[in-house]
């Protein structure tokens, strides 16, 4: 916690004018799309942003402009309410307000954590599984913390720096009198500045007032210098930088000569020139995504993909044909009947651009998480709904299939909060041969077991209704196909499953 301490110190003042003018207005959509390696793929910094305020604050909102300000301006992002804590326990043991939204932000956080280091020490030395539900929630926090200073000093090796050189400079760095720069700018003169500083020690000694005004401010500079080197060195979750094939770096580990497009978008943005960190953010993506091995496509379809996220429209659109449907109770019309199908049949769509987006992305089957489980069930259920509804126009597959998409789209939504939707797969599991054979065969059974239950708890409600000993013929029918269905796909994805496992 010491580093996380020093770290506070260093982004209230080594960043330029952080609270003195407001962020500039910039076209983020190219910053956007350059790539990042992040979780084992390369992805957008669309992508890593939403993940990362999704994990600190499960929400997507306003990601990409939050993230643009934590790195170019971490003083103020560290002021910011972004951390949510939702356990009513860990806010009193932290003396933190019960706020609204329940969000606080970084340094009201650190601040509260502090006194609290051999707490967190004592939890860490315990199995996680004896762990109580409060030392998780309190873990969690100091997860979020760790990862929220990680993000502040990824581009402070580029931000220019509050101190300024005095305006007469001793050689060998005389020309840099009465400069402002950024640690990377300062590297080129490390080694002569810490010289000088042990001389005017080794001739003066500790005695800070025997200083002149100018030794004082480089044994400041000097003494600042070190510790942002010390705080932010170990900084490495933004990994923008190109290095060898298939390897990234982030900007503390990267060389000099690798960051000049970067030092100059940080220079734009504190001069809020638009036109500038456009420029420089076009010539980032251009020479990253030349890159050889590099799936551009892939990248396009992955930023247009959280630009305009299809699951998204597809609730819209259910929603919509929901209410149409609770409308038609009242009064009922045949072109309600046909805009709640032409509903049905544009969500069926958009489900199926997103699941194949994905796929192409991820180059994988589309069933390998549970959030991916959910929607794929999804698209079978509505699918088949369509097509039965098709068949015979009884209006209970409507209601079924509106019904339990707009269920399982919450349900989906609700498995989608802790980070990147889009997860690498562990060795195991990442055979797309077997991924597309016994685990797409067990859920497209799932879709038709929901659809089971559905259809016979629908049968007995309409059997108390009509105080029958027995279900109605066609209900009964499309009961028993829906059961022979789920237990035709779920048999084969069973024995599929066994053999897998045996190889």
């Amino acid at each position: 916690m010491r580093k996380l301490l020093i770290l506070v110190l260093m982004m209230v003042i080594h960043v330029q004018g952080a609270f003195a003018q407001e962020q500039p207005k910039l076209d983020a959509r190219i910053f956007g799309q350059i790539p990042i390696l992040h979780e084992g793929r390369v992805k957008p910094i669309e992508s890593f942003a939403r993940a990362k305020m999704k994990a600190l604050s499960n929400s997507e909102r306003g990601a990409l402009p939050w993230l643009i300000e934590v790195l170019f301006d971490p003083a103020r992002a560290e002021s910011r309410p972004i951390i949510k804590i939702t356990n009513p326990d860990i806010l009193r043991l932290l003396k933190l307000p019960n706020t609204k939204d329940r969000l606080h932000s970084f340094t009201d956080i650190s601040k509260a954590l502090a006194p609290h280091q051999d707490m967190l020490a004592s939890i860490m030395e315990t199995e996680e599984k004896n762990w109580s539900v409060q030392q998780r929630d309190l873990m969690k926090l100091q997860q979020k913390v760790i990862l929220m200073q990680d993000l502040l000093s990824s581009l402070s090796r580029l931000l220019p720096l509050s101190l300024t050189f005095p305006n007469n400079m001793p050689e060998p760095i005389q020309d840099y009198s009465g400069k402002q720069l950024s640690y990377l700018e300062y590297e080129d003169i490390k080694n002569d500045l810490t010289q000088i500083v042990k001389n005017i020690y080794l001739e003066k000694g500790d005695n800070i007032e025997s200083f002149t005004v100018d030794e004082q401010i480089l044994t400041q500079l000097s003494y600042v210098l070190s510790l942002l080197e010390q705080a932010s060195k170990g900084s490495r979750l933004f990994t923008v930088i190109p290095f060898k094939e298939d390897q990234w770096r982030a900007p503390w580990q990267a060389h000099a000569e690798k960051l000049q497009d970067w030092q100059k978008l940080a220079t734009a943005y504190h001069k809020s020139d638009t036109e500038a960190f456009n420029t420089a953010a076009h010539a980032i993506y251009a020479h990253n995504m030349a890159r050889d091995g590099l799936r551009v496509d892939a990248l396009r379809l992955e930023y247009f993909y959280n630009i305009y996220p299809p699951f998204t429209l597809s609730i819209i659109i259910l929603l919509a044909a929901l209410g149409l449907l609770f409308i038609s109770i009242f009064k009922s019309h045949p072109l309600f009947y046909k805009a709640i199908y032409g509903g049905m049949v544009l969500s069926l769509i958009t489900q199926v651009s997103g699941i194949s987006m994905r796929m192409y992305i991820l180059e994988r089957p589309p069933v390998s998480t549970l959030y991916e489980t959910i929607i794929f069930v999804s698209a079978i259920t509505l699918l088949y709904a369509v097509i039965a509804y098709r068949k015979d126009k009884d209006a209970l597959w409507l209601w079924l299939g509106v019904s339990l998409n707009v269920v399982l789209h919450f349900l989906s939504f609700a498995h989608d909060q802790d980070g990147d939707s889009m997860l690498m797969l562990s060795a195991v599991l990442n055979t797309n041969f077997w991924l597309a054979t016994h685990v797409l065969c067990i859920t497209i059974g799932y879709g038709f077991c929901a659809l089971t239950s559905l259809l016979a708890h629908y049968t007995l409600g309409h059997m108390i209704v009509h105080k029958s000993d027995y279900p109605d013929g066609a209900l009964f029918g499309k009961t028993h196909t829906a059961a022979l269905l789920a237990l035709f796909f779920a048999t084969i994805g069973t024995v599929l499953g066994g053999i897998w496992a045996d190889q």
